[in-house]
């Protein structure tokens, strides 16, 4: 299931995305044309309501779930900003339109910066 995320300009490679691979969470992002990501190494009801976060802060890639932090990849540089469409709860232009997110998406926000770990645990300790 995808959260979000934005493809690259040859869409097929994401510039970020937030959501599920197989049934764990993952956060990726690509750093200078190089794909880095976090995952988190559980499985996760898919039926319950959980608050995700995707973080990169010029260094390392980090997943934040119900306040639990998963540390990724570590690729010092800039992201890849493109000017295309943010998709939320579909898997981006060329995603089949059965790859539809499949339950409901609430609070979505995009910072224009990394966010701290507490900004991140005041957040879900409100349920924002």
């Amino acid at each position: 299931m995808f959260v979000m995320g934005q493809n690259m300009q040859d869409d097929q490679s994401n510039a970020f995305l937030l959501g599920w691979g197989s049934n764990d969470p993952v956060f990726a992002v690509n750093v200078e044309g190089v794909q880095i990501q976090a995952k988190a190494e559980k499985v996760i009801n898919q039926q319950g309501w959980y608050h995700l976060v995707g973080r990169y802060d010029g260094s390392q890639v980090t997943l934040t779930v119900n306040g639990e932090n998963y540390y990724g990849d570590i690729q010092p540089g800039t992201l890849e900003h493109r000017s295309g469409p943010m998709y939320i709860g579909q898997g981006g232009s060329s995603a089949p339109i059965n790859n539809l997110a499949n339950g409901q998406l609430d609070e979505i926000r995009v910072y224009n910066r990394a966010l701290s770990d507490m900004e991140v645990g005041e957040l879900y300790a409100i349920g924002g």
